[in-house]
Parts: structure tokens; sequence; C-alpha cells
């Protein structure tokens, strides 16, 4: 009997790992506000410059993140296709020391496109969940519809907002809030 107990927990437990392991978020999540810094702008640069494209959300996922072993892909499209997109293979992030804040930097993406700045961090007590900020340069002038989406992935938690941003003298300016 009690060998059959211990093969009963046994399978439940590791049933249990396989489930949790198995809870890949399906239905992308929406971006949050409430972050103290939760915008996003869009700024044309002079001729021979790359735009810049700067965004700093919340968001809750479904399942355990981590960027460093997990990857991050970062998009931003308009009704006329994907005005950038940035992709960080596993490994790219640093990880600090208690697994709770990860960053990336690539200071020639100032002159050559790409993913400049990126951060993760866990948030917890009240605004529980990650803070994401994305700083990345490129031709963004295909950005004339201020109906854009912003597309967020670590792994299998996707995230994303699609709404009308405001039009400035050089460029766009969007509050997740």
């Amino acid at each position: 009997m009690q060998m059959a107990r211990t093969i009963l927990f046994g399978f439940l437990g590791a049933l249990c790992l396989f489930a949790a392991q198995a809870t890949a978020q399906e239905i992308p999540q929406p971006l949050l506000g409430n972050c103290c810094s939760c915008t996003g702008s869009l700024e044309e640069h002079p001729p021979g410059q790359l735009d810049s494209i700067r965004v700093a959300a919340r968001v809750l996922p479904v399942s355990a993140m981590n960027p460093f072993d997990e990857g991050f892909v970062f998009e931003l499209e308009n009704a006329g296709g994907v005005l950038f997109s940035g992709t960080l293979a596993p490994g790219d992030m640093d990880e600090n020391s208690l697994g709770r804040r990860w960053t990336f930097s690539d200071p020639a993406a100032r002159t050559s496109g790409g993913l400049l700045r990126v951060l993760i961090q866990e948030m917890t007590g009240p605004l529980a969940g990650y803070v994401i900020q994305v700083l990345a340069y490129g031709d963004l002038s295909a950005a004339t519809d201020p109906t854009m989406t912003v597309r967020m992935a670590v792994g299998g938690d996707a995230f994303f907002d699609t709404s009308l941003w405001v039009g400035r003298r050089n460029g766009f300016r969007h509050g997740y809030w």
C-alpha cells in the first residue's frame, strides 16, 4: 500500500510539474500602465539619422518569465505593416544576481539600427508584474498612421497594445493608462 501511494504521489508530482511547464500563454495580454513611465514615443530625426522608438509598459504574464533563458521580441506596426522589429536570442540579456532584472545594450544601434536598450524588471507589491522598457532605432518614416500596435514577447508570454498615438511636431506619443 505504501509503495502504491509513493508511486501515485510521484506520478501526480510529475504531472503537476509538466502542467506548470506547459502553460505557455496562448492569448496575448495587454500592456498596462501605472509604472510611472508607461509611455511610448516615436521621434523622427533629421535626414541621415535613424528615428527612435521608446516604449515603457507594465505587463502581467500568465506564466513565469525569464528573458535570459527565453529571449525577447519587440515589434511596432500600423495598417501599412511592420515598422520595426527587434529580437534578442536567449542569452543576449544580462541577468542580475537575484534573477529579477534583465538588461541589454547595443550602442551601435544608434547608427546601424536595432534595439539600443532593453530593461525588464520584475515588480512586487500592488504593481506586481514586470516593467519593460525599450529604446530602439530604425527607419520609421512609414509611421504615418497614428493607430499603432506594440507587441512584446518573452518566450511564450506575449503582450500587445493597439491604440491611437497622438501626433506631435516630430513624431507620435502615447500613454498606456
